[in-house]
């Protein structure tokens, strides 16, 4: 099965920056500094010791209309397609013009390939009135230029995105699991851990790029997956001043709410983040209990995949 990644859009619309960031931990304030892409680059990512596939970077002027062969290459093994447009950029003609020609050379090799659009760069604080009528714009652009195309057909998928916050963690993770072939299988796992030990909310992260690879059933919010990112850090930094917590790699926080965080390394690189009130930590036996059902299962599914 093909599951690598094209990534297409104008220059200085945030690819590289997104790509620098999540997978070789560029710290933000140097992404000013990045030059542009001058043509493909690809970057093979490794999620644990289970995940891997590519993530092709095209040049924001590269020719779509005289694709070479190590493009064409790249095209035919991508499942995803993802284009990202600078919604400081106005007017975005030229950005969705290109978008949809990005669409139809990459069917042309890969038919079933999913295509999405990161509406990046939107300013965090900004109201969500503003982010709502910003998002339905572009999409209304998009859908006028695949119609009168003939390309009605098409679907996209649209993600507000910024690297001032988390949403580019959380999108990206979530455009991620659509080539995984086990999420769901995953997610069922995590619900059965949650109904036996009383859990609000749990999450299972690749430290390394901070993307995580399934949730539970329960509804997503934001925040959830923010305090759960923002533990991986804090476990890091524990763990570089303490040295390893112990050997089955756990860190509890409790927070002002009452709720804990729990921190437990599952898999290589690949840890569960829980959310939990703590009148059900009462019994911390019957938590290790089901982490370790959790974690046999997890390698279950591993195998198997």
């Amino acid at each position: 099965m093909n599951n690598d990644i094209c990534m297409f859009g104008l220059t200085k619309s945030g690819k590289t920056s997104m790509i620098r960031v999540i997978f070789q931990k560029l710290e933000i304030f140097r992404t000013f500094q990045l030059d542009p892409t001058n043509r493909m680059e690809s970057v093979a990512v490794n999620l644990g010791s289970h995940i891997h596939f590519k993530i092709y970077e095209f040049s924001g002027h590269y020719d779509l209309n005289d694709p070479q062969p190590p493009e064409i290459a790249a095209m035919e093994t991508c499942s995803l397609m993802i284009y990202v447009i600078d919604s400081q950029a106005e007017p975005f003609n030229e950005a969705v013009q290109y978008l949809r020609q990005a669409i139809q050379t990459v069917k042309q090799r890969s038919p079933h390939c999913e295509c999405h659009c990161f509406i990046h760069k939107v300013d965090p604080d900004i109201e969500d009135n503003k982010k709502n009528e910003l998002l339905q714009q572009i999409q209304k652009d998009i859908s006028d230029e695949l119609s009168k195309n003939g390309m009605n057909q098409i679907k996209v998928d649209f993600h507000v995105t910024s690297i001032f916050d988390h949403s580019y963690l959380e999108h990206f993770s979530k455009v991620i699991q659509r080539i995984l072939p086990y999420s769901q299988s995953i997610q069922t796992l995590l619900d059965s851990f949650n109904l036996a030990c009383r859990i609000e909310k749990s999450f299972l992260f690749e430290i390394y790029s901070k993307l995580y690879l399934a949730s539970d059933s329960q509804h997503f919010h934001s925040t959830n997956f923010q305090l759960c990112s923002e533990m991986i850090d804090v476990f890091i930094d524990v763990t570089c001043i303490y040295g390893k917590l112990d050997d089955a790699g756990q860190s509890q926080i409790k927070l002002s709410d009452g709720s804990i965080l729990i921190y437990q390394t599952v898999n290589e690189g690949i840890s569960l983040i829980s959310i939990l009130k703590s009148e059900n930590l009462e019994r911390p036996f019957l938590l290790e209990y089901n982490i370790n059902q959790f974690r046999q299962g997890l390698a279950q599914i591993f195998k198997i995949k």
